[in-house]
């Protein structure tokens, strides 16, 4: 199992679309630690942003996107 990496793409003020672009960049650009939480209200996005990328044959670790609250 490999470790949660230092740094990761903050999500807690982003809204719609700036949501999608911004975790879709993260994670083409090798961001493997995404910070979310359901009291951020952007999981939709976020889900979505990654649901895009595993269309397009990309492979996404869910274990780096655990949420800090629950």
């Amino acid at each position: 199992m490999g470790k949660i990496p230092a740094f990761g793409l903050g999500t807690s003020r982003l809204r719609g679309q700036i949501v999608i672009d911004s975790v879709r960049n993260g994670l083409e650009l090798g961001y493997r630690a995404i910070d979310t939480a359901q009291i951020y209200g952007n999981e939709a996005e976020v889900g979505e942003a990654i649901a895009a990328l595993e269309c397009n044959g990309r492979e996404v670790d869910p274990a780096g996107l655990a949420p800090k609250w629950d």
